[in-house]
């Protein structure tokens, strides 16, 4: 990955760059996690906030929810089942982000801050972790496929606090994975 962002010129040194060079910062690498500090002008954004409309929608959900409480055949527990997903229901400006995710076959995850949701483009970073991932599959000739699930977040970024930290998790491995080094 580092290499990848080495040739590409992103690859940052806090030694002698600042946070307002175009930089991707290595921060933390910890068992199948990858955590690295992304200047924001690497990153397009998208923000999903509630539109007009959407408290129609939702009440609409939670009213036939309620509706079907009263069906006669179902139990206590049934009943009691149905009226804890109301709780559970997500917002209609989060099913958007969620569906933009599977419409744009992304494969980040979908974040919450104060009133919208977000989700962050695939960007040079991500790139260059799929590149780290398809050297190590192929050096190792792994059998097993390995990917990305991934967010973007501003926190804890105590000496950079206008970057943006990219946490990628190595998910959907096989828990008795065959391969051959080979």
């Amino acid at each position: 990955m580092c290499e990848k962002l080495e040739e590409q010129g992103y690859l940052g040194d806090p030694l002698l760059h600042s946070e307002q060079d175009a930089k991707v910062f290595l921060m933390i690498i910890y068992h199948d996690e990858l955590q690295v500090a992304v200047s924001k002008g690497l990153l397009d954004i998208k923000k999903f906030y509630p539109q007009e409309g959407d408290d129609k929608i939702h009440q609409a959900v939670i009213d036939e929810i309620i509706e079907e409480t009263k069906n006669p055949l179902l139990d206590e527990q049934e009943i009691a089942s149905l009226l804890k997903s109301i709780k559970k229901l997500p917002l209609p400006h989060e099913v958007r982000a969620e569906q933009y995710v599977h419409d744009n076959n992304l494969t980040c995850d979908v974040g919450h801050k104060d009133d919208y949701f977000y989700i962050t483009e695939e960007n040079i970073a991500i790139e260059a972790f799929r590149a780290g991932i398809k050297q190590a599959t192929d050096q190792f000739k792994l059998r097993v496929d390995l990917g990305i699930a991934w967010n973007t977040g501003a926190n804890w970024l105590i000496f950079w606090p206008r970057l943006v930290v990219i946490q990628a998790c190595n998910r959907g491995v096989s828990v008795n994975p065959k391969f051959n080094f080979n």
